[in-house]
C-alpha cells in the first residue's frame, strides 16, 4: 500500500510538472505492461524501474537470452499476477525492485522452490550510502525520496540467499564482489529494433545544407544538471570561437545563465520517443557525455550515451570515468578528457577536422556493432 501512494504522488508531481499527455502515457504504458501476462520459460526478468534502465536491463536483456536459445520473459514488480510465477520459471532476475510485503512474499516463494535469484543493478541505487553522491535526489521531493529510503532493491542484495548478481558496469561489478557475491557483467547492448532504426536512419541520411557543427547532449532525465556543469568552460570557449557551432540540448537541462550570451547558438529539443531520439542523434557531429570524475555515482553509469551515437556512426568525448576508460580506445573510437582544457583541446579538433570525426565515428559503429548490440552468437 506504501508504495502503490507513492507512485500515485509521483504521478500526481509529474503531471504538475510534464502535464496531462505525457504522464497519462507514462502511466498507461506501465499499466499495460504489469497486465500483460508472460506465460512461463526459463528466467524471469522483473523490474521496477521505469525508462530507459527497464529497457536496456529487462527488455533488451530478454531479447538477447531469447535470441540465444533461454527462454526469457519480462514483467513488473507491479504485477498482479506475480505470486504465480514462482513454480513457472527456474530463474528469477529483480532489478530496481522496491521492497514490499508483496515483493517479500513472492521471494520465499522462490526460495521454499529451491530457484536462482538474481540482482541485476545498473546504478548505485541499492545503497543509501552513496545517494550523497546523487545531485539530483538532493533536489528530489520527500515522495520521490520515500523510493530510495532503504536503496532500491537492498533487502534483496542484503539476503545471504542471494549469491549471485549482474551489473551493467565493472565498477558496480567490484562493489558486489566487495559484498561476498558472484559477480557477472552484462552490459547494455541496442535491440534489434534500435539497429533497425539506425540502418533505415543512415540509408536516408542526407547531409545538412548548412555549414554548423552541431555538438549534441542528450541529458534524458532531470538528473544531468551537475554533470553538464563540469563542461560549461570548455563550451562556453568553443561557441565563442566557432561561430557556426551550435550546441543542441535534448531533454530537460537547467544551463548556465552563462550561456545566455550564445543563446543564437543554442538549440533547445524536447525528450520524444525512441525512434526520434535516434533521429535527434543523426542529426548531431559530435556527442557530448560529460560526468563528475570520481564521483560514485557517475564512475558506475554504463557506456548508454556512447552506443546510441555510436551505432549511428557519430563521434564521442566522454569524461575519464572508468567505465569510459574501459570501452573507449583514446583517439580512435572516442575521445577521453581527464580536465577541461582536454575537453576543449578535443572539441576543436574534431570541430575543424571533418575526417576525424568520420572516421572516429565509423570505429565507434563498428565497435557498437560488435560488442553492444543484441545478436545471435
Amino acid at each position: 500500500m506504501r508504495l502503490i501512494k507513492i507512485k500515485l504522488k509521483k504521478a500526481f508531481e509529474s503531471f504538475k510538472r510534464d502535464g496531462f499527455i505525457t504522464t497519462a502515457g507514462r502511466v498507461g504504458e506501465a499499466v499495460c505492461k504489469s497486465l500483460k501476462p508472460v506465460g512461463s520459460g526459463e528466467i524471469l526478468i522483473v523490474t521496477g524501474a521505469v525508462g530507459d534502465s527497464a529497457r536496456y536491463r529487462a527488455d533488451h536483456s530478454a531479447e538477447y537470452l531469447n535470441l540465444n536459445g533461454k527462454i526469457t520473459k519480462v514483467t513488473t514488480q507491479d504485477n498482479p499476477c506475480l505470486r504465480h510465477y514462482a513454480s513457472r520459471f527456474n530463474e528469477f532476475v529483480f532489478h530496481r525492485v522496491v521492497f514490499d510485503k508483496r515483493i517479500s512474499k513472492f521471494v520465499e516463494q522462490i526460495k521454499n522452490r529451491k530457484k536462482k535469484i538474481i540482482f541485476d543493478i545498473d546504478d548505485l541505487v541499492y545503497d543509501p550510502q552513496y545517494l550523497k553522491y546523487m545531485d539530483y535526489y538532493l533536489k528530489m521531493t520527500e515522495t520521490e525520496k520515500e523510493f530510495y529510503k532503504n536503496g532500491v532493491g537492498g533487502e534483496i542484495l542484503a539476503d545471504p540467499y542471494v549469491r549471485d548478481c549482474t551489473a551493467a558496469t565493472e565498477y558496480l561489478s567490484q562493489k558486489l564482489r566487495d559484498l561476498g557475491k558472484n559477480v557477472q557483467v552484462i552490459r547494455n547492448r541496442l535491440s534489434l529494433q534500435d539497429q533497425e532504426y539506425a540502418r533505415t536512419i543512415l540509408e536516408g541520411y542526407k547531409q545538412r545544407d548548412d555549414d554548423q557543427i552541431r555538438l549534441g547532449y542528450f541529458s534524458g532525465t532531470r538528473s544531468h544538471d551537475k554533470d553538464f556543469e563540469t563542461i560549461t568552460e570548455p563550451l562556453l570557449k568553443v561557441l565563442a570561437e566557432f561561430k557556426d557551432a551550435r550546441l543542441v540540448i535534448v531533454g530537460p537541462l537547467n544551463l548556465n545563465s552563462r550561456f545566455k550570451d550564445f543563446k543564437e547558438q543554442i538549440i533547445r529539443l524536447p525528450f520524444v520517443s525512441r525512434k526520434k531520439h535516434f533521429k535527434n542523434i543523426s542529426s548531431i557531429d559530435i556527442n557530448l557525455i560529460p560526468l563528475e570524475i570520481g564521483n560514485p555515482f557517475c564512475e558506475s553509469k554504463s557506456e548508454v550515451k556512447y552506443i546510441e551515437a555510436g551505432i549511428l556512426a557519430k563521434p564521442s568525448v566522454t569524461s575519464a570515468t572508468q567505465t569510459f576508460k574501459q570501452t573507449i580506445e583514446n583517439n580512435v573510437d572516442g575521445l577521453i578528457t581527464n580536465n577541461s582544457d582536454e575537453w576543449h583541446e578535443g572539441l576543436v579538433r574534431l570541430i575543424e577536422s571533418s575526417d576525424l570525426r568520420k572516421q572516429m565515428g565509423l570505429r565507434a559503429q563498428k565497435k557498437v556493432l560488435a560488442k553492444y548490440s543484441n545478436h545471435k552468437e
